[in-house]
């Protein structure tokens, strides 16, 4: 199989998605004649539905948010400062963005009053790695849980941070606890 991997940090996922395929990172195009299947894992841009659309469930993303939460930017960061679930989801790309049906969730909760956006998003990304690795063999297959997303949810921008972070001099070390007040 043919897999495109569309992925700032490809590293991380390569390993499992490269044992059984070829695995091409950030192709220039996505054409079914070139490629069997679409793996998004950081990619900041939208592809386009026609693009999509061939694909079917071939085409998935792995999103550290426990979605319908946190669709879109920032979301470990949104995660605490909205006091939403927190979590990893792998699903369907679709026209919408983080909008396509669920494969795969996991829940996660911290209780370390020490940690920080820089910790949870590093136990966010570990988690994704496992949880795509456990999945993957699953998903080749096309085989597995296929749920629609729950209603609700949020939805962020990049620039929906911008002010609030301007005022943390820690930056990616603020405790998520803080963050967790800002709000409030």
């Amino acid at each position: 199989m043919r897999i495109a991997l569309l992925s700032p940090y490809p590293e991380r996922i390569l390993s499992a998605a490269s044992i059984l395929d070829t695995v091409i990172v950030n192709p220039p195009g996505l054409t079914p004649d070139k490629i069997d299947f679409i793996i998004s894992f950081g990619h900041r841009s939208i592809i386009p539905a026609e693009t999509l659309e061939p694909y079917g469930e071939r085409a998935i993303n792995i999103h550290i948010s426990l979605l319908p939460w946190n669709k879109g930017a920032d979301p470990n960061f949104c995660s605490w400062y909205d006091n939403t679930p927190k979590g990893v989801s792998i699903h369907v790309l679709s026209k919408g963005l983080d909008t396509g049906d669920l494969l795969f969730q996991r829940k996660m909760e911290w209780t370390d009053p020490n940690a920080t956006l820089r910790t949870t998003y590093a136990d966010l990304m570990n988690e994704a790695d496992k949880l795509f690795a456990s999945a993957w063999p699953i998903l080749r297959k096309g085989e597995g849980p296929r749920f629609m997303q729950p209603k609700g949810g949020s939805y962020h921008r990049s620039t929906d941070k911008a002010d609030i972070w301007a005022t943390l001099p820690l930056g990616f070390d603020t405790t998520v606890l803080e963050i967790s007040r800002l709000k409030h």
